[in-house]
């Protein structure tokens, strides 16, 4: 994990935090503890206030409560997104597939408890069925990014004639786990 994804996400694990031990980073996320005094160092310069005390009791106290930014949502746009979150994740394979949960627990961590409790029953009782893929979308950030950026991109057709082409993507899209290009030859 990078350096600044790990910070992210030990902010993430503190938002709900009023103290926390070194030890508890040092478990959390597998690090040193010269690493965790680095991490706790680099999440003061980004914001994050606290004070330490030694002791029986001591650990480091966080003295801002809110360390994540707002996001304001009505109760049904809320479960609209948790929803789209659980369905997304059984459509298909796609590279961002390892992002869902990450985004669900960014999400989930800005909710009041009765939110929070409110989207667990969700995700507990509707079940989502879907179609696994059976085809893996190969070189989707490839064919995303030469749509985006409207670039060239050297295809090898193997069903035909045997050649290299340079090809312009003018649309990418994925049904049923199979990725699909339109084409501007």
């Amino acid at each position: 994990m990078k350096k600044s994804e790990r910070l992210n996400q030990e902010l993430i694990y503190l938002s709900d935090k009023k103290v926390f031990h070194l030890k508890e980073l040092e478990e959390a996320f597998a690090i040193s503890e010269r690493t965790a005094l680095r991490d706790i160092a680099d999440l003061e310069q980004l914001g994050l206030a606290f004070y330490s005390e030694t002791g029986r009791s001591g650990g480091y106290h966080i003295t801002n409560s809110k360390l994540l930014l707002p996001i304001r949502f009505n109760t049904a746009e809320i479960n609209a997104i948790f929803f789209a979150l659980q369905a997304i994740k059984n459509i298909s394979e796609t590279p961002y597939s390892n992002a869902y949960q990450k985004i669900q627990v960014k999400l989930l961590k800005n909710l009041p408890t009765r939110l929070q409790k409110q989207i667990n029953l969700q995700e507990e009782f509707v079940q989502y069925v879907s179609q696994p893929s059976l085809n893996k979308v190969t070189f989707f950030d490839l064919l995303l990014k030469a749509c985006i950026n409207n670039d060239l991109v050297l295809a090898e057709n193997q069903q035909f004639i045997k050649e290299k082409q340079k090809l312009q993507l003018l649309d990418f899209f994925i049904k049923q786990g199979i990725g699909s290009v339109m084409l501007i030859i």
